[in-house]
């Protein structure tokens, strides 16, 4: 069911609503008339975020949204009395860090790895400071998933946090398993699982199937490639095994030579040593750009092969990635224009979202 809660905010903030020549001044008097459907996206957009961070405001928007979600649950077992399922939030954008917030909040208590700061720092974006005090109303449910599209919720963490990392037991109080799904265009989008331990930014999300099965064909390439350079790689490791083997079966290598000049270590270690390091320096630079997070063919770590220390998903897993479409890696620009919004018609997420919520 969805969450209306910004036609209100609207009225309460005077962004919307009838008045007399002595009304208060509104946003729309003091926007420029120039490119109207741009101001309308910003003014639309990017001023709730200013809102949200102001301390009245804040504290509006919160009430708005944690009512409206009680009323539509209330409303589900007026109207379904038998109903015991399970209930999951699918949050976009802003509303991502909102959802954030109030969950954050119903026990009061957050938690981050505080060991290069002294200062104690609540993952709500109000608790413990004086210039965004809230009074957080509690929810008349509880939460199995939540759902974030297109989220900027790392950023605002990362903001509010002081860089520090979440500690990996953290997890919200109000809700059991956090989802972070975007498209690899999204200008708005960051991912979460970084921000739990700095090395997971050499984990690639996981890829999303499409909703007929499989992967696009870049995608289908990249696997692909990624299965023969790693079939090449056991294949020269069993030869440099096999020769080490035999150069020591024959007596022709000295194993007191042999250690001082691998430390100990064989050829065969050796050499995955320095290939790890070339990986790691690749890893580093393939994350440079947001078309890249899946771009390096046998650089990245398999999200197949790992999974995420975070109490925030017990499944493993947190970041997800949609597979985009092969004609918008040739024109990226334009595609970012429109992937912010694409999550509703999106029949990849919606098979992820059903797999989910059962």
């Amino acid at each position: 069911m969805p969450i209306e809660w910004h036609e209100a905010f609207q009225e309460k903030t005077q962004r919307k609503g009838k008045g007399g020549s002595k009304r208060k001044p509104k946003l729309g008097d003091i926007s420029l008339s120039t490119i109207p459907g741009l101001r309308a996206f910003a003014n639309e957009a990017m001023l709730d975020v200013l809102y949200f961070m102001s301390p009245e405001y804040h504290q509006i928007m919160v009430q708005l949204v944690t009512h409206e979600m009680n009323i539509a649950v209330d409303r589900v077992h007026r109207f379904l009395p038998a109903f015991r399922g399970r209930i999951s939030l699918l949050c976009h954008s802003l509303g991502s860090v909102i959802a954030w917030d109030i969950l954050a909040n119903q026990d009061g208590v957050g938690g981050v790895d505080n060991s290069d700061d002294d200062a104690s720092i609540n993952l709500g974006f109000a608790a413990d400071n004086d210039t965004l005090f809230c009074s957080y109303p509690k929810l008349d449910f509880y939460v199995e998933n939540c759902f974030f599209i297109g989220s900027p919720i790392a950023v605002f963490l990362m903001v509010q946090n002081k860089h520090n990392a979440i500690d990996e037991e953290y997890s919200l109080p109000g809700c059991d398993r956090v989802f972070n799904v975007f498209h690899p265009f999204d200008p708005a989008a960051y991912r979460l699982e970084p921000l739990i331990n700095r090395r997971n930014v050499n984990i690639e999300p996981v890829v999303l199937p499409t909703w007929t099965g499989g992967f696009r064909v870049q995608y289908a390439i990249q696997r692909w490639l990624r299965g023969g350079a790693n079939k090449l790689k056991t294949i020269r490791r069993n030869i440099l095994k096999r020769i080490e083997k035999g150069v020591k079966d024959i007596g022709l290598l000295d194993e007191s030579v042999n250690n001082d000049i691998v430390n100990g270590e064989s050829l065969e270690e050796v050499d995955n040593s320095d290939s790890d390091d070339r990986e790691d320096d690749m890893n580093v630079s393939g994350i440079s750009s947001v078309s890249s997070i899946v771009s390096t063919t046998s650089s990245s770590v398999s999200h197949a092969a790992v999974s995420i220390r975070s109490a925030l998903n017990d499944l493993g897993r947190i970041d997800y990635i949609i597979q985009e479409r092969e004609i918008e890696n040739q024109i990226s620009i334009y595609a970012a224009m429109g992937a912010h919004t694409m999550y509703w018609d999106c029949k990849d997420l919606a098979l992820f979202l059903s797999k989910n919520t059962k």
